[in-house]
């Protein structure tokens, strides 16, 4: 990864921490990985990882639904400014929900940011 890609994508990362943090969320930290849990919810996401599949990613799901990262029914780029950051919080507050955990359980997902939810 170049490295002025490398810092943004560091930055957005940190910035995330700190926004999920903020809400409450319980936030386990790895070296360039994070794992999300609290809420009803669990998932993750990375810089850079040995799951590949997070690299540069969020993925979320109610606990009792989640399997793999990659059939997680948030799967989002970590988020690059504060609309779409508070587009991820307002979409894991949903999951956090029993309308979210029938969302996931029937194997709906959410894989691009949008201007509502």
């Amino acid at each position: 990864m170049p490295k002025k890609e490398l810092k943004k994508l560091t930055k957005n990362f940190c910035n995330l921490v700190d926004a999920l943090k903020g809400e409450g969320y319980g936030i386990q930290l790895t070296d360039k990985a994070a794992i999300i849990a609290g809420k009803k919810l669990y998932g993750g996401f990375a810089i850079e990882s040995d799951w590949t599949y997070l690299q540069g990613k969020v993925a979320v799901d109610p606990s009792k639904c989640f399997v793999k990262w990659a059939k997680c029914s948030v799967k989002l780029s970590i988020p690059q400014n504060k609309r779409e950051t508070k587009y991820l919080l307002k979409v894991m507050a949903f999951l956090g929900t029993e309308e979210g955990y029938k969302f996931s359980n029937e194997f709906e997902f959410i894989t691009e940011y949008r201007q509502e939810y």
